[in-house]
């Protein structure tokens, strides 16, 4: 059973499609970044009249901004179900933040080995990539995690790794690993366990555990622009014991992360103060945790219930039009949240998002979402197309050929006249073939403009920036910024 789902904003604008009808704009990228809910927006808002410095300040709206920032943390803290006496909060601006917080506060180096797998996002492989040696662990045909291949890892690199990493959920395929009884498997070699968990969050519940639990989570990562607060908050949470000691120095060193500071050395204050440099951002906090008690009083098994039912309805209806692929894993018991990444025959992905932006007035995401390897092994591509594409993207700056995958992905604001617009819009994409009713010509050969060659994006013939602002028609308060840059 459906049911009613948390306010959120924007959801009721409308845009001008090419053919000139203003249709409701549908958000079908909920796995790169969700609209606010408008409790948030409200929070925010109310807050904002009591603002005042973070820490440092002795006026009343200091001290109050000072202790909402802080029930915040602990209010984020308790939504993941962390452990106080092991576990601590750090803010950072997002998930990517987050990660590249941890590799540095963890002073890993390159003998250090940081155990990743094939389906990661960039941001849980290319930080780890900087500081320590990377090997990824393997996965299944069916793209799901192959538990045998991290502990053979482990056994053979016994003593060198320093850390398991794994994502909570697949941002392409939406495949969730059982990444507890992954921790639960390094933890019987002492190794600690990081999650990302950028796309798990928004969708399930997350218990990382007590320290005595051998199926605790050591460290998350997420950011709430993926749960209904927009507002440039991330979170990174890792054992104590690694922040705390004073000899460990501020990763980004700056206003207030000494206690005192003389000419011959700093005296770094404690966590998580020194991992927080400079003013705060006491709006996202309060934003983020605003969005969890929205989702908590929702339910998170309320959550799942609501997604799963359009996610099945999507499924459903997709995979009966001709020429459509989906790239999906088919079996039933495993876990995944609700993404449907697809191609159609005969159609560049980039061609069917623009269609779909500019002619159906629906968002989605296109391309290889920062996951190269999972995406190359989902398409099949060859090493010698790979090192076609590459050459072509590298030394000739051309990115019309590169390969990747549509990805429409379901949040809690969405509803089923959403996917019934999706369902129209690819089906009657398949349906026309090249012949287009309002648009004949998508330009792929550069002549539209060099903007095409460098983002491989699908423009109409005659498109502009102009053109496409006024079909929104965004207040005015927002398009005053941009007076300066047009005289």
């Amino acid at each position: 059973m459906y049911q009613q789902v948390p306010a959120c904003v924007g959801l009721q604008h409308h845009v001008t499609t090419l053919s000139g009808n203003t249709v409701r704009y549908v958000n079908l990228d909920n796995t790169a970044t969700t609209p606010p809910f408008v409790d948030v927006l409200d929070a925010v808002n109310d807050f904002l009249g009591w603002y005042g410095s973070i820490h440092r300040g002795s006026g009343y709206k200091s001290f109050f901004s000072t202790w909402i920032f802080e029930q915040a943390r602990k209010r984020i803290f308790e939504f993941v179900g962390a452990d106080t006496g092991y576990h601590e909060l750090i803010f950072t601006s997002n998930t990517t933040a987050a990660i590249n917080k941890a590799a540095r506060v963890m002073s890993l180096s390159k003998d250090d080995i940081v155990l990743v797998s094939q389906i990661e996002h960039s941001s849980n492989d290319l930080p780890w990539r900087q500081r320590s040696t990377v090997i990824r662990y393997d996965v299944n045909k069916d793209t799901t995690i192959n538990k045998e291949s991290i502990r053979n890892l482990l056994i053979k690199l016994h003593g060198r790794v320093k850390l398991v990493s794994v994502t909570g959920a697949s941002n392409v395929t939406g495949y969730i690993p059982p990444y507890h009884e992954i921790a639960e498997l390094s933890h019987s070699f002492n190794v600690p366990i990081f999650v990302d968990c950028a796309q798990l969050i928004p969708h399930k519940k997350i218990m990382m555990g007590m320290q005595n639990d051998p199926r605790h989570l050591d460290y998350i990562a997420f950011s709430a622009h993926k749960m209904g607060a927009p507002f440039g908050t991330g979170v990174l949470i890792g054992p104590s014991e690694v922040f705390q000691p004073r000899d460990v120095p501020s990763d980004e060193p700056g206003g207030g992360t000494t206690d005192i500071l003389t000419d011959e050395k700093p005296f770094w204050t404690t966590s998580p103060d020194r991992f927080e440099s400079g003013t705060p951002n006491a709006v996202g906090a309060i934003a983020l945790a605003k969005a969890v008690e929205v989702l908590s009083a929702f339910g998170m098994d309320n959550v799942e219930k609501n997604e799963a039912i359009l996610w099945e309805y999507a499924v459903g209806k997709l995979t009966k039009i001709p020429k459509v692929k989906l790239y999906i894993n088919p079996a039933e018991s495993i876990d995944h949240t609700p993404i449907i990444p697809f191609n159609i025959e005969g159609y560049p992905h980039g061609l069917v998002a623009a269609i779909l932006g500019f002619e159906y007035g629906i968002g989605v995401r296109h391309g290889r979402h920062c996951a190269d390897s999972l995406v190359l092994y989902l398409l099949g591509l060859s090493k010698d197309e790979q090192k076609r594409v590459v050459k072509q993207v590298v030394d000739r700056g051309r990115k019309t050929d590169i390969y990747g995958v549509v990805r429409p992905s379901i949040g809690l604001c969405n509803i089923k006249e959403d996917i019934d617009r999706l369902i129209e819009s690819v089906s009657k994409i398949v349906k026309d073939g090249t012949k287009y009713k309002y648009q004949p010509e998508y330009n792929k050969t550069m002549v539209a403009g060099r903007i095409t060659q460098q983002t491989g994006e699908y423009r109409p013939e005659g498109f502009s920036l102009e053109q496409l602002l006024k079909t929104g028609k965004p207040p005015n308060s927002l398009m005053s910024l941009s007076r300066t840059y047009n005289k």
